[in-house]
C-alpha cells in the first residue's frame, strides 16, 4: 500500500492539469450554447438595439447643441422637442436626397446599360476569336477530356441549385421581416436621446451597489470608444464618397454617383473596406477605359486615399482609443460577420477595443490593490510576534 505522502504528488499533478482542461471545456460548451441561443432568438433584437445605439451616437451631439440654444425651461421637454425637430429634418432630407439620388441612379443605370451595349459587341468578338482558337488548336482528345470534366461538374452542381435558391429565398424573407422591424430603431433611439439618464439609472438598479462605481467607469470608457469610432467612421465614409464621386465624374465614368456611394458605404468596414469598395470602381474604369492607363491611375489614387485615411485621418479622428493590431481586427471582422453580418463587421473593432479597455482597467485595479496591501504587509512584518 502507498502511504499518504506517496499519493499526494500524484493528486497534485492530477489536479494541476485537470482544472484548466475542465475549465476550458466548460467555457467552450458555454460559448456554443450562447451562440446557438443568440443565433436563434437574439440576433434580430440585438441588431435593432445596436442600430439604435449607433443612431443615438450620431444624433446626440446635434441634440445637445439644439438643447443648448433652446429657450424651453424644462430640459427634458427641450430634448423631446429637439429630437422631434431633428427627426423631421432628417425625414425631409432623406426624401429630398432620395428623390435626387433616384433620378441620378436611373441616369447612371442608363449610362451603364449603354456602355455595356457598346462593349458587348467587343466581348462577343473576343469570345468568337477564343472559340475559333479553341476549335483549331486544342487536340480532340483534350477537348473530350475537357467536355467530360465540365459535364461531371455540372452534374454535381445542378442538384444543389434548388436548395441554394430556397436558402436565398428564406434569407430574403428574413431580411424583409428585419426591414419591417427596423421601425423600432428610431423609436429606441428616441428614448435613449430624450430619457437616457433615467434608462441608465434603472439599468444600474439591477446591479449590486458595490459594483456600480466600477460599472459606471467601464460604461464611460465604452461610451468614449463607441462615440469616437462611429463619428469617425461617418467622417471617413463621407470623405471616401465625395473623393471617389468627384474623381469619377471628372474622368467621365458612367455610374459615378452609384460607385461613389458604394465606395463610401464600404469604407465603414475596417481594414478591408477600401478593397471591397475599390473592386466595382476599378471594374467600371477597366470596362470604360476613358484614356490609356486610366485603370492604373485610379488604382494609385485609391491606394493613396487609403494611406491618407489610415495614416493621417484615422489617428486624428479616432485617436488611440482602438490601438488594436490589424490581424486581431481581421479576426474580429470574420467573427462579427458570422454573428451579425455586415453590422457585426462594423462593430467588431470597437468591441475588441472595449475588451482591451476592460482588461487594462482590471490590471490597473489589481496593481492599485497590490500597492494598498504593501503598507499593511510591511506594518504587519514590523510588529513583534505577540503569540511568541
Amino acid at each position: 500500500m502507498f502511504s499518504e505522502s506517496n499519493r499526494q504528488p500524484s493528486i497534485a499533478w492530477y489536479t494541476a492539469w485537470q482544472r484548466p482542461v475542465l475549465m476550458s471545456l466548460a467555457i467552450a460548451v458555454l460559448l456554443v450554447i450562447v451562440y446557438q441561443v443568440f443565433e436563434r432568438y437574439l440576433s434580430i433584437p440585438v441588431t435593432i438595439i445596436l442600430l439604435a445605439i449607433i443612431l443615438t451616437y450620431l444624433l446626440r451631439p446635434i441634440v445637445e447643441r439644439i438643447v443648448s440654444f433652446s429657450a424651453v425651461r424644462y430640459r427634458h421637454i427641450a430634448r423631446i422637442i429637439a429630437v422631434l425637430v431633428l427627426y423631421s429634418a432628417i425625414a425631409w432630407w432623406v426624401y429630398a436626397i432620395g428623390a435626387v439620388t433616384i433620378q441620378a441612379l436611373q441616369r447612371d443605370a442608363v449610362q451603364l446599360q449603354q456602355t455595356w451595349s457598346r462593349k458587348r459587341t467587343q466581348i462577343a468578338a473576343q469570345f468568337d476569336r477564343l472559340t475559333l482558337w479553341y476549335n483549331n488548336t486544342v487536340p480532340a482528345s483534350m477537348k473530350k477530356q475537357i467536355h467530360d470534366n465540365v459535364a461531371k461538374e455540372l452534374n454535381a452542381t445542378l442538384p444543389t441549385v434548388l436548395p441554394r435558391l430556397m436558402g436565398a429565398a428564406r434569407k430574403a424573407f428574413e431580411w424583409a421581416g428585419l426591414l419591417i422591424e427596423l421601425i423600432f430603431v428610431p423609436l429606441v433611439a428616441f428614448y435613449l436621446l430624450t430619457d437616457g439618464t433615467r434608462v441608465r439609472e434603472q439599468l444600474l438598479g439591477f446591479v449590486p451597489a458595490r459594483h456600480r462605481e466600477r460599472l459606471v467607469r467601464y460604461a464611460g470608457g465604452m461610451d468614449g470608444i463607441f462615440r469616437r469610432y462611429i463619428i469617425g467612421q461617418l467622417i471617413l465614409c463621407a470623405i471616401a464618397w465625395i473623393a471617389v464621386t468627384i474623381a469619377l465624374l471628372v474622368m467621365g465614368i458612367p455610374g459615378a454617383l452609384l460607385l461613389g456611394i458604394v465606395a463610401g458605404l464600404s469604407r465603414a468596414i475596417p481594414v478591408i473596406g477600401p478593397l471591397v469598395g475599390g473592386v466595382p470602381v476599378l471594374t467600371a474604369v477597366l470596362i470604360d477605359n476613358p484614356w490609356p492607363g486610366a485603370f492604373w491611375w485610379v488604382l494609385i489614387g485609391f491606394t493613396l486615399l487609403h494611406l491618407f485615411e489610415s495614416k493621417v485621418l484615422m489617428p486624428r479622428i479616432l485617436g488611440d482609443k482602438l490601438g488594436v493590431h490589424p490581424v486581431i481586427i481581421i479576426v474580429s471582422l470574420l467573427v462579427g460577420y458570422e454573428l451579425l453580418g455586415l453590422l457585426g463587421m462594423f462593430i467588431a473593432p470597437p468591441a475588441i477595443a472595449i475588451v482591451r479597455f476592460f482588461l487594462r482597467e482590471r490590471q490597473q485595479e489589481e496593481a492599485a490593490a497590490a500597492l494598498d496591501d504593501e503598507p499593511e504587509a510591511a506594518l504587519a512584518a514590523a510588529l513583534p510576534d505577540t503569540a511568541a
